[in-house]
């Protein structure tokens, strides 16, 4: 992609908790941020979004996420992206 994105979102197959899903950024294998803060989908409780920061220069970024769905089933993951220079 040649802008990074905005924000990211994740959507997954049965609601899940926000209050209680996390994710680190990393750029490169280094961390950019790590939060706490996904924000609900509004309309789907299966989606969150995930605000990036304002700027993120070129290079391969991983999102390792955490999430606990509404039955307290523990799920994770990560999903790569690049962003050129």
């Amino acid at each position: 992609m040649r802008v990074a994105p905005k924000e990211i979102r994740l959507s997954f197959s049965q609601p899940v908790e926000a209050s209680l899903s996390s994710a680190s950024l990393k750029r490169d294998g280094e961390t950019v941020f790590d939060t706490r803060k996904f924000e609900p989908d509004p309309k789907d409780r299966s989606t969150l979004i995930l605000r990036c920061p304002e700027t993120l220069p070129g290079g391969h970024y991983d999102v390792e996420w955490r999430v606990m769905s509404v039955d307290t089933h523990p799920v994770q993951g990560r999903l790569g992206f690049n962003v050129k220079p």
